[in-house]
């Protein structure tokens, strides 16, 4: 019998362990910089693709490597729209970007790292079509308990916008101060995004990983991903002032007792409504 309780004490503590581990996803966040045009075309005849290639179909075309490079669990694009709360707290990095969930790092890393994805991206930024390679962030995060928003399928994923932020620590916060503080702040940022506060259907936050992990400001460590239906959310979130006060400098931030300090704020539109009207999803949408 002693075995047995072992035993099953040990598949117990198997099960559990998995079921942690299942409750963990790694979102992968893609910025690109447009380049200047007469670049773009200055060096088209260097590369084959570049006469017809549009950095709309360069996003369309990194959104379909999800196909290719399989262990995507769910993939939203668009254009960088200008929230001006974000605006007046950090200057933006990116024209376009690119999120995908996968169910780990390494599933994330090898998507950086598969031909679908890379060959693509480094052609356009070597035709001048973007300005920079791709801004590449990932981190690990809580999973949704139900599958839809696991999935983020279903017409309210249909529309709205993506805001995502990026956090380093507040340098002159003290080194004996347990990361978990920067941990805790970040999950506290996400719930009110999610609140009434702001309306988010759904905000994940979590560490960095590296790699894939690159191109950021030196020192990130956490980031955030929210959908909001409405760029006024957004903005009601940015304005909350634990957000204000980690965008407010090192000084600022410190003072405010803030462990992590804004350092990228990020927004782009999935399927835009103009006058009311919805229109077709943008190039990368949701299929």
């Amino acid at each position: 019998m002693g075995g047995t309780d072992g035993d099953a004490q040990g598949v117990g503590g198997s099960v559990a362990a998995a079921a942690a581990a299942e409750r963990t996803v790694t979102e992968l966040i893609i910025l690109l910089q447009e380049g200047a045009e007469e670049n773009a075309n200055a060096s088209a005849s260097a590369d084959p693709l570049a006469p017809t290639q549009t950095l709309d179909t360069l996003v369309d075309e990194l959104w379909t490597a999800q196909y290719l490079a399989p262990g995507a669990l769910c993939a939203f694009a668009g254009d960088a729209i200008s929230l001006p709360a974000g605006r007046a707290l950090v200057a933006p990095l990116a024209t376009h970007a690119l999120a995908l969930r996968f169910g780990g790092p390494a599933a994330a890393a090898g998507f950086v790292a598969h031909p679908a994805f890379d060959a693509p991206a480094a052609a356009a930024a070597a035709a001048g079509l973007l300005a920079r390679p791709p801004t590449v962030l990932a981190f690990e995060t809580r999973s949704p308990d139900d599958l839809e928003p696991l999935f983020r399928r279903g017409p309210e994923w249909e529309a709205g916008l993506d805001l995502c932020l990026v956090f380093s620590p507040t340098p002159a916060a003290s080194p004996a101060e347990p990361i978990c503080a920067a941990d805790a702040f970040i999950s506290d940022l996400a719930a009110l995004a999610e609140s009434s506060l702001a309306g988010a259907l759904q905000a994940c936050s979590g560490r960095l990983v590296s790699p894939p992990s690159s191109g950021l400001p030196g020192a990130a460590s956490h980031a955030l991903v929210a959908r909001f239906e409405r760029p006024d959310q957004a903005g009601a979130f940015l304005a909350l002032p634990p957000v204000v006060a980690a965008a407010s400098g090192v000084e600022g931030a410190a003072a405010a007792g803030s462990p992590l300090l804004l350092v990228a704020v990020e927004a782009w539109s999935i399927a835009p409504a103009v006058a009311g009207n919805q229109q077709a999803p943008p190039v990368g949408a949701p299929r």
